[in-house]
């Protein structure tokens, strides 16, 4: 792991330099998801499996509900301008549907959900992006994350870069919810490559925060409620020169999570939520 330090505060704010806006989601209307007959705003999964489809998250811990399928456990919900992705135990009349796709005593103990941006429409290659986000809920083995990957994944033309990631916010299963990380990867899809961490902060998740992200060709910011919370310039900035997908999800018990020993137990809450106030995307001046 590369550690960074935390940028300059000398340097213009990111409202100070930023476009027009080129794309946003502001949670006032139904979520617009992709089906096996429609192209949407929104996949409910992976960018890869079934668009119809829910399936077990890359921790093999949770499975990750796409409402579509299970139209009566969707872990989303939008109101009042606000959405909300829940985990939530898994219920006895949602395991035996899981089982159906999984296999007999293989549903996780866990159901969640993921939002990605569906990269046939919608896909991103710099800009200055702001997220309203708040996780009122925290509990042990909180797996909550906002970041960015690269929009095709493991089809990329660049197979070195065919795990790009960028993480602007994850919280690590801690029970309060704090510190919460900004971390990126320079790798493939097998996990081959850097990991850098921007910051580690200790601020109360729970409260609304806005979280920014200023991606230049050769420099990456971060910051939280306009405050820089640190970069990374140069070659590593510039390797991700890649379209890239905005993800928004919540699972639990991920294997870096379970290593550490923060994973659920008896004092994890059977519901937690992270909320999302809205999505924004500007061109730079």
């Amino acid at each position: 792991m590369i550690s960074v330090a935390s940028s300059s505060s000398d340097e213009p704010s990111p409202h100070e330099q930023r476009g027009t806006l080129i794309w946003a989601e502001e949670f006032d209307t139904p979520l617009d998801l992709t089906t096996s007959q429609h192209v949407g705003r929104w996949r409910a999964g992976s960018q890869w499996g079934n668009s119809d489809l829910g399936y077990v998250d890359f921790a093999g811990t949770s499975w990750n509900i796409n409402p579509i399928q299970h139209p009566r456990h969707s872990p989303f919900s939008v109101e009042n301008g606000i959405l909300t992705i829940a985990v939530t135990r898994t219920s006895e009349d949602l395991i035996s549907d899981i089982e159906s796709t999984v296999g007999k005593d293989k549903a996780p103990k866990w159901s969640g959900g993921m939002l990605v941006t569906d990269w046939r429409r919608i896909s991103f290659k710099h800009g200055y992006f702001e997220i309203r986000a708040r996780f009122p809920t925290p509990g042990r083995g909180m797996f909550p994350a906002i970041w960015l990957y690269v929009a095709n994944g493991r089809t990329v033309n660049n197979p070195a870069k065919s795990g790009a990631e960028i993480d602007l916010v994850e919280i690590l299963g801690h029970e309060t919810g704090r510190p919460w990380v900004t971390t990126v990867h320079c790798r493939d899809w097998q996990g081959n490559g850097d990991q850098v961490e921007i910051g580690r902060f200790d601020t109360d998740t729970r409260d609304w925060h806005v979280y920014g992200f200023d991606w230049r060709p050769d420099k990456l910011r971060f910051f939280r409620d306009g405050v820089p919370a640190g970069e990374l310039a140069g070659a590593k900035a510039s390797w991700f020169d890649v379209n890239m997908a905005i993800h928004l999800n919540f699972t639990v018990d991920s294997p870096h999570i379970m290593k550490k020993g923060r994973g659920t137990d008896e004092t994890t809450p059977d519901r937690m939520e992270m909320q999302v106030d809205y999505v924004r995307v500007y061109s730079h001046l």
